[in-house]
């Protein structure tokens, strides 16, 4: 397992699950700038492993990844939560046109590669926001 990269001292804590070390350094770098801490992980296997010892407010999921795929570690998180009353907002990350199949896996909303700073910003925003009602 690769290890995961970490920072810990803002406030909500955003799980980046992306094989691409460039587009986890994107990721970070964004996520980290407007206030976030963030923790990286190469698959959706280690986005598991992740999950079992602490809480994130929201993941990063990129679809496309060796292994445990993001769509497949999705469906997995989200059984895992069955009955324990708490959700977390999952975004998928995707080169592809596929939104619809990310919201059938559990997936609360979808944004395209590259990121962009002022969509992920309003994407997070959303989760929250529907996160909290």
């Amino acid at each position: 397992m690769a290890e995961a990269m970490e920072r810990s001292e803002n406030r909500r804590h955003i799980l980046v699950a992306e094989d691409s070390p460039i587009n986890q350094r994107l990721a970070m770098g964004l996520l980290e700038r407007h206030g976030y801490s963030v923790t990286v992980v190469s698959n959706g296997q280690e986005a598991l492993y992740a999950l079992e010892g602490r809480r994130f407010d929201a993941i990063l999921m990129d679809i496309d990844m060796p292994g445990l795929d993001g769509l497949a570690a999705t469906r997995r998180i989200r059984a895992a939560e069955q009955g324990q009353g708490a959700r977390v907002p999952i975004v998928a990350v995707t080169t592809n046109d596929n939104a619809t199949e990310c919201i059938q896996a559990g997936m609360d909303a979808h944004l395209s590669k590259p990121l962009r700073a002022r969509s992920l910003r309003r994407t997070l925003a959303r989760v929250f926001n529907n996160a909290a009602a």
